[in-house]
């Protein structure tokens, strides 16, 4: 699952597998998600999925296959068991994205997920 939630002239916001990543010069990269909101961000909201073509959206999501990975692996080192690592991270998914909804006053994607 890959969404696209936001953009501006440098940066595209992504969403993949419940973990919220920055596309940058067609690179994914680690994104805090607070610059989103600030002041003179410029960015835009809503799903721009549709305008990326499918094989931009599959290199952008197997690059954050890397990221998503490490992410787990850090998890389990900090001892949250296997099975509970994928209950946190779309816990957490969700707890960022109402944050994000709040804080961009609409919901772009509703904040509760299977």
């Amino acid at each position: 699952m890959i969404k696209v939630l936001a953009r501006n002239n440098e940066l595209t916001i992504i969403a993949v597998n419940y973990c919220f990543f920055g596309v940058k010069n067609d690179i994914v990269v680690l994104v805090d998600l607070s610059s989103l909101t600030k002041p003179n961000s410029n960015f835009k909201y809503g799903d721009f999925t549709s305008e990326y073509s499918k094989e931009t959206l599959n290199i952008w999501e197997k690059q954050a296959q890397l990221f998503i990975a490490e992410y787990k692996t850090d998890l389990k080192e900090y001892g949250l068991p296997k099975d509970k690592i994928g209950w946190y991270i779309k816990n957490r998914y969700n707890q960022i994205l109402k944050s994000f909804n709040e804080a961009i006053g609409y919901v772009i994607y509703p904040n509760q997920l299977p």
